[in-house]
């Protein structure tokens, strides 16, 4: 009987994972592939997808590598930024960094200074829109003491869930380009030496980008 239940088990799981995957049409389709596959190996025991072993931790290698999102077009969304006001983010005619981030998240506190620096920098040519997961309420007190000059989008756990399948972990950065596809996806700005900071200023200005 336990037998009978546990087949029965995986093939329900196996088959609600194939709906859920079938319901997904689109030019986005490749995106959402990924995503989920990636999930699947960050949650894996599968040793093949161990990067580093960090304070007696394992850590998957899909949690430091995200060159697999690379060229894929990325997912358009429509969403309410801190004015109230309802904004269309496709991507077209300027670069876009997409930033998710929440408060109780050192790291992504860390690299705020550092978003406003390249949105100042790269003003002409890059929109940055930050997707946080507060409530505007949380991240409008957190404004006055601590400056963002960019697009924040609060409340925005559904976007990062429903339009982005986010499972990596936080902060994230998706460089997109005026085409709508993926450049590259980074995180942690500001640390080793701001190495990935350096990164997307060499990949703007590879793009004509001219820094003020």
């Amino acid at each position: 009987m336990k037998i009978k239940f546990g087949v029965f088990f995986i093939a329900f799981v196996i088959g609600h994972g194939l709906l859920a995957q079938s319901d997904i049409k689109g030019e986005f389709d490749e995106y959402y592939k990924q995503m989920t596959m990636a999930c699947e190996r960050e949650d894996s025991i599968n040793k093949n997808f161990i990067f580093a072993v960090i304070n007696k931790q394992e850590i998957p290698k899909i949690a430091v590598d995200l060159s697999f999102l690379d060229g894929l077009k990325c997912p358009t969304f429509t969403a309410v930024d801190m004015n109230g006001e309802e904004r269309l983010f496709d991507y077209k005619g300027k670069f876009t960094l997409v930033n998710f981030w929440f408060l109780n998240c050192s790291p992504c506190l860390e690299e705020l200074p550092t978003l406003n620096k390249l949105q100042a920098k790269y003003r002409d040519m890059l929109t940055i829109v930050t997707l946080g997961l507060d409530t505007k309420d949380e991240i409008q007190k957190f404004i006055k003491t601590h400056p963002m000059d960019f697009i924040n989008i609060p409340d925005a756990k559904n976007i990062c869930k429903k339009v982005f399948d986010m499972c990596l972990g936080y902060p994230k950065n998706y460089l997109v380009g005026p085409d709508g596809k993926i450049i590259c996806v980074v995180k942690d700005i500001v640390r080793n030496d701001e190495a990935n900071f350096k990164k997307l200023c060499k990949i703007l200005e590879g793009y004509g980008g001219q820094a003020k």
